[in-house]
Formats: C-alpha cells, structure tokens, sequence
C-alpha cells in the first residue's frame, strides 16, 4: 500500500537525521570530564550584540556578533561561601587581553584553541566591581574585526560551568558543544529538514507511481495490393 512507502520514506529521513543530531552524544557518552569544585552561581548580562539567545533551544547563553561590532559582556558570579572580594582581588588585571579563544568544531563539537589575533577577535577586561563581598561583576569589552570570518567560539565556563558562546556570523550556533552536548534547536532543524526532505520524495514516487502507462503499439500499415488490368 501507498502509505506505507510513505511511512518508510519519512522514517527513513528521521533516522539519518537523527543520527547526524545524535552521533556526537554518543561518541563521547563515556567520556570523563574533571571539573573544578563550583564555589559558586555565574551568569551573564550581554548588551550590544546583534542577537542573544539561550534556553530552551539553545543549551547555553550565546552571543551572536557580526564583523566590525563591539559588545560588553558581564560575568556576574554569586557565592554565599566565599569572599569574592578577596579572590579576584588580583586576577583578572584590567586592560588584560585574551590570548587563545577556543573555536567549536560544529560537526562534532570539540574546540580547538586559536590565537584570538589570528581570529579577531579581541576580548578585553574593562573593569571589576562588587555589590558585595559575596557578588562580583566582571566587564569584558568583546570586539570584532571587520576581517573576521563566520565561527563560534566558547568564551564561558563550559561544560563545567555555565557557559557562553560567541558567534561571528548572521545566526546563532545550532551545533553540538564540547562532550557531546545536542542543542534542542538541532534537533528541531534536522527534523525539518528531514521532513521536508521526506515529503518531496513522497511526492516525487506518488507522481511516478500515477503516472499514465502508455503502451507503445506500432501501426503497421499493410499495402494495398494494385492489381493490374488484364490484357
């Protein structure tokens, strides 16, 4: 019957589709992270990107820049535990530059450090402050080059903390992050497109299967016989 060629069609273009979203998830399911003791909550306040998005779709806080903009970024961390006051009293330095960025592979989510020149990508501590000894605001101003290409970066704390991603480019990055992490908006994409994918094919069989069969007769003529005057 018809519509299970199409059931088989569509499920189909949802298992390789899946299995695309979902193979990172699974390489890297046994993977052990070592993570530093949390001492406490970090969040972030973004302003003066192009877009800002996060949860639900997208697992993390992200940032999206285009080439020649510039952003602030404040990490605010809150620890009841501790003194802020007295642990970022040194560190970070104002007017210190990143160095190395940590560019995201967006077919299996690992990062790779690149020299934050060579991405330009120039990310600088402005300025620190407290609210109290238990709440510290760390400003970092975030600026692009108008040479820079397409990419994304995690600038956060990530996967051990609360992360944050930068995206040089047009729209947001809807990729796997470091150890596995499946965005909820990948799956909704590829899904998508899947059962776009799907429907086109369905059309294109319903098409060929309806299609009029013309059976191809050959008209042969028979020649007509003269016959001659008798003498």
């Amino acid at each position: 019957m018809l519509w299970k060629r199409y059931a088989l069609v569509f499920g189909i273009g949802l298992i390789v589709a899946n299995g695309y979203t979902f193979w990172p998830a699974l390489a890297y399911a046994n993977t052990w992270t070592s993570c530093p003791a949390i001492f406490g909550i970090l969040s972030y306040d973004v302003k003066g990107a192009a877009q800002v998005v996060g949860s639900p779709l997208y697992s993390e806080m992200q940032l999206v820049m285009h080439p020649g903009s510039t952003a602030f970024e404040t990490a605010i961390y809150q620890s009841d535990a501790n003194n802020l006051t007295r642990l970022f009293q040194v560190y970070p330095t104002v007017g210190s530059v990143t160095q190395d960025l940590h560019q995201i592979d967006g077919f299996d989510g690992l990062t790779n450090p690149v020299p934050a020149n060579q991405a330009g990508v120039t990310i600088t501590f402005e300025n620190k402050t407290f609210e109290s000894i238990h709440v510290a605001n760390l400003l970092y101003s975030i600026r692009v080059d108008n040479s820079s290409t397409d990419a994304s970066y995690e600038i956060g704390g990530g996967p051990c903390w609360t992360g944050l991603v930068l995206t040089v480019g047009s729209f947001p990055y809807s990729g796997p992050l470091p150890i596995g992490r499946i965005q909820a908006i990948a799956v909704i994409i590829n899904d998508g497109a899947a059962v776009i994918a799907s429907t086109i094919a369905c059309i294109a069989l319903r098409l060929h299967l309806w299609r009029p069969k013309t059976s191809s007769t050959k008209n042969s003529a028979t020649p007509s016989e003269v016959s001659s005057p008798s003498l």
